[in-house]
């Protein structure tokens, strides 16, 4: 999950945003964020979006400002949390936020834009 963020992030490097990846399989939900050098200028710090986002999954994580994760028990938390990165990313006027989400099998949907929310009971950006 980390290669995929930071291979998202390089993606996007050239502007500010925020890449969230998240999974939902067997009752567990590791995440993953990471922010672009834009989006750390304007004050959005992966390890902080971390802190904020993970006991809306039933979890904790933490890390640095440019690369960060966690995990947690709740999948239906995942569009809460979503919400939430959306919302610390625009107050900070971060206007793109990276969406993806893996059973880790092999499926994954991803999408790049602006902000996108993820159903929790597929995990599929939408």
């Amino acid at each position: 999950m980390r290669t995929i963020a930071t291979d998202l992030r390089g993606r996007v490097a050239d502007r500010p945003a925020v890449i969230a990846v998240f999974s939902a399989t067997d009752g567990k939900v590791p995440f993953v964020i990471a922010t672009t050098d834009a989006a750390r200028t304007a004050g959005t710090k992966a390890g902080d979006v971390v802190k904020e986002i993970a006991p809306l999954v039933g979890g904790r994580g933490g890390g640095k400002p440019d690369l960060a994760q966690g995990s947690g028990s709740d999948a239906a938390g995942i569009d809460a949390a979503m919400t939430r990165i959306r919302e610390l990313a625009a107050r900070l006027g971060v206007p793109r936020f990276v969406a993806v989400c893996t059973d880790l099998l092999g499926g994954a949907t991803t999408s790049i834009g602006r902000s996108r929310t993820a159903t929790p009971d597929n995990c599929a950006a939408a």
